[in-house]
């Protein structure tokens, strides 16, 4: 956990931390916009507006909490600003809306429950051979070198086996999520 106060570092540390997270957020922040603004026009506007906003306001993210709940807060507050503007009224905050739009980390807790659930259904399924592979690159952190010398293959062999896994733990994942939401 960081103890240094939000502002702490440089715009290059800002800049850096930015680029460094918007990638792995933007996906849930789209998703939570575009579930709440319902057209893909807008929500395209509205990431753009809360990219912007999360790049300029970098300094106040406090470091010890999650990157993507924080972007998922400005999210909130930009589809409020969309929302004003498409109807034209001046600000106010509506109670009935906000209950309607939630608190963004609930969404993203019970999609972070599904995918955990998921991927241990799916590890269940993966055999001896594969699940060597990931105990050694992922429980025991080896690299793909140190893979390859203790198992006796080449460390190319060791990237497509490790893809190849991953691919197919991605594709059962998507598979019982989908199945857990339509039930």
């Amino acid at each position: 956990m960081n103890d240094a106060p939000p502002s702490e570092g440089t715009s290059a540390d800002h800049s850096e931390l930015f680029a460094s997270s918007w990638p792995m957020a933007q996906p849930a922040v789209y998703g939570y916009i575009y579930g709440l603004v319902g057209n893909r026009s807008s929500a395209d506007d509205v990431l753009q507006e809360v990219a912007v906003t999360c790049m300029r306001r970098m300094h106040t993210f406090d470091r010890a909490r999650s990157f993507t709940a924080w972007a998922l807060g400005v999210a909130r507050l930009e589809i409020f600003t969309h929302r004003r503007r498409e109807l034209r009224l001046p600000i106010e905050r509506h109670p009935g809306l906000e209950a309607a739009i939630g608190d963004p980390a609930d969404h993203l807790d019970e999609a972070l429950d599904r995918q955990r659930d998921a991927l241990q259904e799916c590890l269940g399924q993966v055999g001896a051979h594969q699940r060597r592979f990931l105990e050694l690159r992922y429980v025991d952190e080896r690299s793909n070198d140190e893979i390859a010398g203790e198992l006796g293959l080449r460390p190319d062999s060791v990237k497509v086996m490790l893809s190849r896994i991953r691919t197919a733990l991605r594709a059962c994942i998507d598979r019982r999520i989908a199945r857990s939401l339509s039930a």
